[in-house]
């Protein structure tokens, strides 16, 4: 409500000023200020001419709007995106672009968590689902990887095995 009532206020604002800028006169304008500071009065006289001439030619020119996306994420606490913008101005032209940005390391850590929720709801798959959720894990970063192997957790990458299309494991040797 506050924000609506300040953006009310605002247009009503910039519309007086612009009612008042366009405005002409043709009378002198007189404006007296008087002030009294510690006894000691003070007053200032401003005596404006009617109407002020210009000569020759002359170029307004005005700086764009340059403005930086608003966020354009969710208040969820499972969502890891965020808003990524930037904006550039100057004389005659302003250019402003943006987009989401998701944190693949968080995303990674969200499946963690669910895949262990799901371990815990199916004691029958624990074991394989346990087992999904530390690859997961040591897939967000090759230090968490490496503790994960120290401690026995994950078995240690070996470059000669591989799997086939069947799950199983196939070792690799090279042929002379």
């Amino acid at each position: 409500m506050k924000k609506i009532l300040a953006a009310v206020l605002f247009t009503f604002a910039t519309a007086s000023a612009f009612a008042q800028s366009s405005a002409s006169t043709n009378t002198t304008t007189n404006s007296t200020s008087g002030a009294l500071n510690q006894g000691v009065s003070q007053g200032i006289t401003f005596n404006s001419p009617p109407e002020v001439h210009y000569s020759g030619s002359y170029t307004v020119r005005s700086t764009g709007n340059a403005s930086i996306s608003g966020f354009a994420g969710s208040f969820s606490s499972d969502y890891c995106g965020g808003t990524a913008g930037v904006a550039v101005g100057g004389p005659g032209f302003a250019v402003s672009g943006g987009a989401p940005k998701i944190d693949h390391g968080c995303t990674m850590l969200r499946a963690f968590e669910r895949i262990q929720q799901a371990a815990a709801a199916d004691p029958a798959h624990a074991t394989q689902l346990r087992a999904a959720a530390l690859d997961v894990l040591a897939d967000i970063d090759p230090a968490v990887k490496a503790a994960l192997v120290n401690h026995g957790l994950i078995e240690k990458p070996n470059d000669k095995v591989t799997t086939n299309e069947q799950g199983q494991k196939v070792y690799v040797t090279a042929q002379p």
